[in-house]
């Protein structure tokens, strides 16, 4: 039996699924505002399950992240 679900090439910071090259370029060219901001707080939780900072960066990192979440909400 042929598998016909399409699988993604990617995946941005564990959330966003991506089947082409082009659809990422499109993506990362035509970000809004929201859209910008929901990707950095994104990143930023990504990198924080990863590891990659320090304690006290964590501190700045999640101040940071409430921040960016707090006026994306408001946003909408």
């Amino acid at each position: 039996m042929e598998n016909n679900d399409k699988n993604p090439i990617g995946r941005l910071f564990g959330c966003v699924d991506y089947y082409n090259l082009e659809q990422l370029e499109s993506f990362n060219c035509n970000m809004n505002d929201i859209q910008t901001k929901f990707m950095t707080v994104k990143a930023l939780e990504y990198a924080f399950e990863k590891g990659v900072f320090s304690l006290s960066e964590c501190e700045i990192v999640s101040k940071c992240v409430r921040e960016l979440s707090k006026s994306n909400n408001e946003s909408e």
